[in-house]
């Protein structure tokens, strides 16, 4: 039986919606939905189930909620890949260097790069003088096309001067600094919190505000102890971090 020809059982107690979001799941880990297919719109979707609009949404939320559709405005719903499991915790390494070891399709978009003069609390991070500048970038990192993490570098100005005209999007932020500049990257710390996006993070990582997602804050530093870069992750996706009993 295909996707399509399936029906759901309203004398079941399992709820509509849940229904309704299996079938299109199943269809999706069957292969029968491929990434980039687009689904029935809402309407087609109300028609084939009889439920309401209220029911079919509440399945697509999920859905893409889970990174198995995603929304296009004025566009449709499409089916994605998910971007799996991925270790990024397990060095100092971060995004680039992982991904390009694994093979996994990523890309990158800066949002903003610029000199600024920081906060208060930046400077703390970073052990900055009064005044000292910093150069700062704002990017999205993709995983098969889809938004999976919105992250901000801080990185003293002196260290790195110029870097706003050499660093772009086809380079590794941390190898530009190691190799242009000279810095060595060494050691640091990271920080985990989960949070509710802000609407402006939502609207960058293509979810709703109320989806969950993982904060991260980090501090990296030279082998003498001195902050090179401070940044904040804003994660959406699932991941793993490796452990070892000793």
């Amino acid at each position: 039986m295909s996707l399509w020809e399936r029906e759901i059982d309203k004398l079941n107690p399992i709820p509509l919606y849940f229904q309704v979001e299996e079938i299109i799941r199943d269809g999706i880990l069957n292969g029968e939905l491929k990434p980039g297919d687009m689904i029935p719109t809402e309407i087609e979707l109300m028609e084939k189930f009889e439920v309401s609009r209220a029911t079919i949404r509440h399945a697509i939320l999920n859905l893409v909620n889970d990174q198995m559709l995603r929304r296009e405005k004025s566009k449709g719903t499409y089916v994605t890949r998910p971007p799996g499991r991925i270790h990024i915790f397990e060095s100092l390494s971060w995004f680039s260097r992982y991904l390009e070891k694994t093979g996994i399709p990523f890309t990158t978009s800066i949002l903003k790069q610029e000199v600024i003069s920081p906060d208060s609390s930046i400077s703390k991070h970073l052990k900055l003088q009064p005044d000292e500048k910093v150069y700062y970038v704002k990017r999205i990192r993709y995983l098969n096309d889809t938004p999976y993490l919105l992250d901000e570098h801080f990185v003293p100005y002196r260290l790195c001067k110029g870097i706003e005209t050499i660093y772009n999007e086809d380079r590794s932020l941390y190898d530009t600094l190691e190799s242009d500049f000279g810095i060595n990257l060494d050691h640091g710390w990271r920080e985990f919190e989960p949070a509710i996006p802000s609407k402006e993070e939502a609207n960058y990582l293509e979810i709703y505000p109320n989806t969950p997602v993982l904060i991260v804050h980090s501090a990296v530093h030279d082998p003498n102890g001195t902050p090179m870069d401070y940044f904040i992750a804003t994660i959406h996706g699932k991941f793993s971090v490796d452990i070892t009993l000793r």
